[in-house]
C-alpha cells in the first residue's frame, strides 16, 4: 500500500511539474512573438468606427506615431486622455493611434467625452483580442512610440505623462 502511494505521489508531482514547465514555455513563446513583432509597425488589422477593418496602411510614411492601448472605463485611460486633450496643440504632426477592446459605442462614447475628435486621432477597436499578437501582452493603458521609419522607439505600460510621451517621439 506504501509504494502505491508512493507511486501516486511522483505521478503526480510529474504531471503537475509538465503541466508549469508547458504553461511557462508558452507564455514565454507567447511574450516573445510579441516583442518581435512590434519592433517594427506590425500589420495588424482592426476595425474602424465604422465597423470596417483597417490595417496599418492608412499611417503616414515618413512620420513618428503613437499607438495607445486603453479601456474606456479605465481611470488612468482616461487620465490619459484628458492630458492628450490638454495637450493636443503639441501632438499637432503626430498620428495618434487609439486602440480598444471595448465595443464601437463605447469607444465612440469615450471619444466625445474627452472630445478627441481631430484628423490626427484615429480610434480602433480590437473585438478579437489580438493586440497582444502584434504588440505582445499589454495591459491598459499603454503607449507605444514609433519613429518616421516605422521602428519601436518606446513602450510605456501604466499612465504616462503626455511630456514623456512627445520626448520620446523626437528621438
Amino acid at each position: 500500500m506504501k509504494k502505491i502511494t508512493s507511486y501516486i505521489i511522483v505521478v503526480f508531482f510529474l504531471v503537475a511539474t509538465t503541466f508549469m514547465i508547458t504553461k511557462i514555455l508558452i507564455k514565454q513563446q507567447d511574450l516573445t512573438k510579441g516583442a518581435k513583432t512590434k519592433k517594427s509597425l506590425p500589420n495588424f488589422t482592426f476595425y474602424n468606427l465604422d465597423s470596417i477593418a483597417t490595417t496599418n496602411s492608412f499611417i503616414t510614411k515618413g512620420s513618428s506615431f503613437c499607438v495607445f492601448y486603453f479601456n474606456s472605463d479605465c481611470e488612468y485611460c482616461q487620465n490619459e486622455a484628458k492630458e492628450l486633450k490638454h495637450n493636443i496643440r503639441l501632438f499637432k504632426n503626430v498620428q495618434v493611434i487609439m486602440v480598444s477592446f471595448n465595443s464601437i459605442a463605447d469607444i465612440k462614447k469615450f471619444k466625445k467625452e474627452y472630445n478627441l475628435n481631430y484628423p490626427n486621432i484615429t480610434f480602433l477597436q480590437d473585438p478579437k483580442f489580438e493586440f497582444k499578437e502584434w504588440f505582445g501582452k499589454s495591459s491598459v493603458p499603454a503607449v507605444f512610440i514609433y519613429n518616421s521609419q516605422h521602428k519601436l522607439v518606446k513602450e510605456y505600460h501604466g499612465e504616462t505623462k503626455m511630456e514623456t510621451i512627445l520626448k520620446s517621439l523626437t528621438l
